[in-house]
């Protein structure tokens, strides 16, 4: 039997190949949904069938006629895809602490729990019509404070905590599907509020993928300590400082 490609060799040494792999899928997905339609466009051409279109006075007007619709379902799981690589450092740690037979199985775990914080963001953008330019205007304020606030590093913070994730058995699933979702919960409280105002601008998909590009590049910043700040500004925090805890999981107990 010849052996493998040297590139098809890295996929059988970690789960990073798998995360970029998905999320090139994802970029191009949102790439393919966002080209060749007019501003006047109603709806997606990939998200025809799935998407939501919701009516807009003057529709035939040369100006903000993109406004009034949001992404599809298609749309919404292409930016979840293109945010694999938020997963690489947890998906990493999991692959060293379990079993080699049941890495797989943990790291499906966890993705699973992540994705579901922001499927039910995704049902309420799917949910609620996009709201008028006054009320955009205020929600790009609130999301600008937000950004700002110790709250949210308080939450970059916590994402950085690796807990204790046993090698095999249900307790193993169990461990990584609560990893998983607690990461999942603090990165839609970290991203959410800008992923819902992106959703809301003419050009939604766009701006969906620079909320996505700008998201990553933050999560995976050191730790700081909290405080009001601007964002990607401060520097690093001191090591009595910061949160991050650099010991891998604690092993199988036998």
């Amino acid at each position: 039997m010849r052996p493998p490609l040297p590139f098809l060799r890295r996929f059988r040494r970690g789960p990073a190949p798998w995360l970029l792999a998905a999320s090139l899928l994802g970029w191009a997905m949102m790439a393919v949904s966002g080209a060749g339609h007019a501003p006047a466009a109603r709806m997606v051409a990939l998200c025809s069938g799935a998407e939501i279109a919701w009516p807009v006075p003057n529709a035939g007007a040369d100006t903000g006629a993109a406004a009034g619709h949001r992404p599809g379902a298609i749309a919404w799981l292409a930016m979840m895809l293109a945010m694999a690589p938020l997963l690489r450092t947890e998906g990493g740690l999991l692959w060293t602490a379990a079993l080699p037979r049941r890495r797989w199985h943990a790291i499906a775990a966890f993705a699973a729990a992540f994705a579901t914080p922001w499927l039910a963001l995704g049902i309420v953008v799917l949910a609620i019509p996009a709201p008028p330019p006054a009320t955009l205007a205020a929600g790009a304020l609130l999301v600008s404070v937000w950004h700002c606030a110790p709250a949210r590093q308080r939450c970059l913070n916590a994402c950085h905590a690796r807990p204790s994730v046993r090698a095999f058995g249900p307790a193993m699933l169990g461990d990584a599907g609560r990893w998983g979702l607690r990461n999942g919960t603090l990165c839609a409280a970290i991203c959410g509020p800008a992923m819902l105002l992106a959703t809301s601008l003419p050009y939604h998909l766009p701006a969906m993928a620079a909320a996505v590009l700008l998201g990553t590049i933050e999560r995976r910043r050191p730790s700081l300590p909290p405080a009001w700040r601007l964002p990607f500004s401060g520097a690093d925090a001191l090591p009595w400082q910061s949160r991050q805890m650099t010991l891998p999981p604690r092993p199988a107990q036998t």
